[in-house]
């Protein structure tokens, strides 16, 4: 971005910007900070007001979609985090829009989540805000574009990797190289349960995009090859049924006793699924049907498991966390409490191990995927995550350097001149400038000489006072949220 576009983002609100410039549908958006956000998180229940303010929201700029909203959608909108989807209403299209609430509005509240990593651990963000925020506005509204969206996992994927690469193709044409990558980067930390967290949580598998996303190096897989897993994906879902059928027809039985008999004796179902599989039974046209059925008796023969395979990218996306720490165990010979130990208190020797494996091909598969994670999450690692644990706060305040009754060369703080101010006197912080009859200026803040206010903030003597006030008038006051806004966002022009 230029001076000027840098100059005019100051101005706008660059979500809705990203959003507006990206899609052609209408748009309607979705503000959650005009809901009791606050009371559902207390609570756990819905304001009584919420549902209407919803729906008059979104009825101010489409009329009548408001009435399809129920208290359902109110939950997602409050829990959910920014979304978009395509939304068909009476004879047009829209692209509906929850834009972020106000804990969600920093680079710093947001890339945490994204990386799965602890803001802590996470080295300088590149970027404004304003870029952050025309990244995830352009994200959301590529979504809109997908007029049948496949809702598995690797659907999903998919419909994220295309948003994903949206946002990316903007920033390289913006000349915002560091956020590109960066972006990548924290898509590979956050495909694993990331770097360090205080609660671990799952892989973000269904945005695990960084392998696919393309900056120009060369350095991805191509898109492509998630139509082969999705088309893989399809054929799990009804090999099975092909199999319980020629089961059938090998032990001259009908189908639902075919199917119990998988049940209750599965010993003898994929014996007759081997002896069908070697008849030829299971030859279809697709190349899929006959080779998922010898995976599924060959899987039960070696394990004792009746287990569905999964698409090569799946398995690689629920498994390459386990191999990394696996890898990790198998060359220091530690326990996986270790490894896990390690990965947290010792992130640099944990990736330098990953590293080492990488290089001697330890990680290589029949296909890329497993290895394209690991090798992501490495140079993503390196990028973005400092490489060593912060002292604990609670450790660094109990040092004598840090003690002020403790240290020896420390001297005492000699009495303050406003150590009278009581500053309940203080109203507000506007300066006002007086002038006396001879035109002598004088400036007060808050009713009271600058020096003293100044000192209501910065001088420890009235540190206690101040915080004792505080303290008070949280106590008599009880949240009210009667002053959020009930009227609705204003459709963009």
């Amino acid at each position: 971005m230029g001076f000027l576009e840098n100059l005019e983002s100051i101005f706008i609100d660059d979500f809705k910007a990203g959003v507006e410039q990206t899609t052609g549908l209408p748009v309607v958006y979705i503000d959650p900070d005009q809901l009791h956000r606050q009371h559902f998180e207390e609570t756990g229940t819905l304001h009584a007001d919420d549902l209407g303010i919803l729906q008059d929201m979104i009825n101010a700029q489409a009329p009548g979609m408001g009435e399809r909203f129920n208290e359902f959608h109110v939950i997602e909108v409050l829990e959910t985090g920014p979304f978009a989807i395509r939304l068909p209403h009476e004879n047009e299209t829209y692209c509906l829009v929850n834009i972020p609430h106000d804990d969600l509005d920093h680079k710093n509240e947001i890339i945490p989540t994204l990386a799965q990593t602890d803001i802590s651990r996470i080295k300088e963000i590149p970027g404004w805000d304003d870029h952050w925020d025309r990244v995830f506005g352009i994200h959301e509204a590529t979504h809109c574009s997908a007029e049948n969206p496949d809702t598995s996992i690797l659907g999903i994927l998919k419909t994220e990797i295309t948003s994903d690469q949206a946002a990316i193709d903007w920033l390289k044409e913006n000349n915002l190289d560091d956020i590109a990558e960066a972006l990548k980067d924290y898509r590979a930390l956050g495909a694993s349960s990331g770097v360090v967290r205080d609660e671990l949580v799952d892989g973000n598998f269904k945005h695990a995009s960084s392998i696919f996303l393309d900056l120009g190096d060369g350095n991805n897989l191509s898109p492509d090859v998630l139509e082969a897993e999705l088309e893989f994906q399809t054929y799990a879902k009804t090999f099975e049924d092909e199999l319980v059928k020629e089961v059938a027809n090998v032990k001259d039985i009908d189908y639902g006793d075919a199917l119990k008999m998988r049940y209750v004796d599965t010993q003898g179902f994929m014996t007759a699924a081997q002896d069908a599989i070697d008849g030829g039974l299971l030859a279809r046209d697709d190349p899929y049907t006959e080779q998922l059925s010898q995976d599924y008796v060959d899987n039960f023969n070696q394990t004792g498991i009746v287990e569905i395979p999964k698409a090569p990218l799946m398995t690689a996306l629920t498994g390459f966390e386990a191999e990394m720490m696996q890898e990790v165990q198998a060359i220091h010979g530690i326990s996986e409490a270790a490894a896990q130990d390690m990965r947290e208190n010792d992130p640099k020797q944990f990736v330098e191990t990953l590293e080492s494996a990488l290089e001697q091909g330890q990680f290589e598969r029949p296909d890329p995927y497993t290895e394209a994670l690991i090798r992501n999450y490495t140079e993503g690692f390196r990028r973005q995550v400092v490489e060593t644990k912060p002292r604990d706060r609670a450790s660094l305040e109990s040092t004598t350097d840090n003690d002020v009754q403790k240290a020896s060369n420390t001297t005492m703080p000699s009495p303050s001149t406003h150590a009278a101010l009581d500053i309940r006197t203080i109203e507000g912080g506007t300066p006002e400038i007086n002038f006396d009859d001879n035109l002598n200026a004088s400036t007060t803040i808050g009713g009271v000489d600058a020096p003293a206010f100044f000192a209501s903030f910065a001088d420890p003597q009235l540190a206690a006072q101040r915080e004792t006030l505080e303290q008070s008038t949280a106590s008599q006051t009880t949240p009210d949220f009667s002053f959020a806004q009930t009227e609705p966002a204003t459709t963009p022009t």
